[in-house]
């Protein structure tokens, strides 16, 4: 049976599933849904990683999102959760808050490249290939 990983890129993820559903935000299950994807793909699951990034600038979104990582971490099996960060710089017109996430591509590439050298799977699984396995053909 084939070794599976799922890689998924969360803030963008989690966009492309909350506009599927016409922007009900919907709750996911990232255990379940990586068993699931490793299932249909006829193949046995490793590891989930999933990416998302931390905003120094709002204390209280980044400790949220430190305490769903901690979770994914400690509650999900398989799972490993990691964050870049989300660097502030400045607000737009309507005086929202502009953010440039950094850190989660080069951390997904660099897990990517670094597993596959160490043969630790045979097919890895990104979020867009996730998004066409549930929904059919789907562009982000």
């Amino acid at each position: 049976m084939k070794r599976i990983m799922v890689f998924i890129d969360g803030n963008n993820f989690e966009s492309a599933v909350t506009n599927l559903f016409s922007g009900n935000y919907q709750r996911i299950d990232y255990g379940k849904l990586a068993h699931y994807i490793a299932d249909i793909r006829n193949g046995h699951l490793q590891r989930v990683y999933y990416y998302t990034a931390m905003s120094s600038h709002d204390k209280s979104k980044a400790a949220a999102t430190k305490k769903f990582i901690d979770t994914l971490n400690k509650h999900v099996p398989y799972c490993i959760a990691k964050a870049g960060y989300l660097k502030y710089v400045g607000q737009d017109g309507s005086g929202k808050d502009i953010y440039i996430e950094k850190g989660t591509d080069v951390n997904i590439a660099v897990d990517l490249v670094s597993l596959a050298y160490h043969h630790a799977y045979d097919e890895a699984i990104s979020q867009i290939r996730i998004m066409n396995l549930l929904f059919g053909s789907y562009n982000n």
